[in-house]
């Protein structure tokens, strides 16, 4: 009864480390994009009150200069990065269902039908994370193909 509670714990404690890590790592991204997006509008501005007549902007609007300022976050980069946390996502689901699975053919210690229910119960998270890995590895795979022949990614 102890070992349980104990690996109860030890799985509880993982799993709220876990969330805070993710919530202070999306906190941080949010107040980067947020800084920079402020930074863009006021460069922007500034642009704005610069060019008096729109000869003068429609020559700049052109330059590469431009065209990196106005580039928007969702450029190939973004989405191929986006792409590949799918894909690390998926293959993370699939090593964590591919243990379930090993695990669950170990030798049992003995033939007590709680042995058997445990290795039952292994096979089915075996099961549920093999088949959430391989249907976000999918869903990277279409979006990616889709990406390509709309022209987001190299081809």
């Amino acid at each position: 009864m102890l070992d349980e509670t104990l690996t109860i714990l030890s799985i509880a404690a993982v799993v709220i480390a876990a969330i805070i890590a993710v919530s202070v790592i999306m906190l941080r991204r949010e107040k980067t994009l947020r800084a920079s997006l402020i930074e863009r509008e006021r460069l922007l501005g500034r642009i704005a009150e610069r060019f008096s007549e729109s000869q003068e902007f429609v020559a700049f609007a052109t330059s590469p200069e431009a065209e990196r300022l106005f580039q928007t976050s969702d450029g190939p980069t973004a989405v191929a990065r986006r792409l590949l946390s799918l894909v690390a996502v998926a293959i993370a689901l699939l090593a964590v269902g591919l243990a379930f699975l090993i695990n669950s053919f170990a030798p049992l210690p003995s033939p007590d039908i709680n042995y058997v229910r445990e290795a039952q119960e292994e096979r089915w998270w075996a099961v549920m994370f093999l088949a959430l890995g391989i249907g976000i590895g999918l869903a990277a795979a279409i979006c990616s193909r889709l990406a390509r022949r709309w022209g987001l990614l190299p081809r």
